[in-house]
């Protein structure tokens, strides 16, 4: 959910509340999250909250910038399974880089690679209090 904050807020400055040591930790040299971390914009050309949103509940947001697409999922104090429609990428193959929580870990993820295609539904379980995030951006 931290990740997921610091897409889904606006500000020109982005932070995170973790100490170094945990930040290295959870974002090793040459990992697909520490990729996905560094190359996070801090403006956007554009913001979609995405349909499935409930307020207080489920936050879920795309943001472009240039061609990459960020989504940023926060959840509310309930678990759920959801299921992201997307319908808003273009045509042709992406790459994406998906970063869930773990059901049963504060302060762990996982990460996957993925190829996506416009009108993909991504499946998503989220544990309480939990986030979810993705840089979907065109294959090369």
């Amino acid at each position: 959910m931290q990740l997921a904050t610091m897409i889904a807020y606006n500000t020109l400055f982005l932070q995170s509340p973790l100490s170094p040591d945990v930040l290295t930790s959870a974002l090793p040299e040459k990992s697909p999250q520490r990729d996905l971390v560094r190359a996070l914009p801090v403006t956007w050309d554009e913001t979609r909250v995405l349909p499935q949103a409930r307020i207080g509940r489920y936050a879920p947001f795309a943001r472009r910038k240039g061609n990459d697409w960020w989504i940023a999922v926060l959840n509310g104090d309930e678990p759920r399974q959801a299921d992201l429609d997307l319908s808003f990428l273009g045509g042709g193959d992406y790459e994406a880089i998906l970063v869930s929580d773990l059901a049963d870990a504060n302060d762990n993820w996982t990460v996957q690679r993925r190829t996506l295609h416009k009108g993909d539904r991504l499946p998503l379980t989220l544990r309480a209090s939990g986030g979810f995030v993705a840089w979907i951006r065109p294959k090369k």
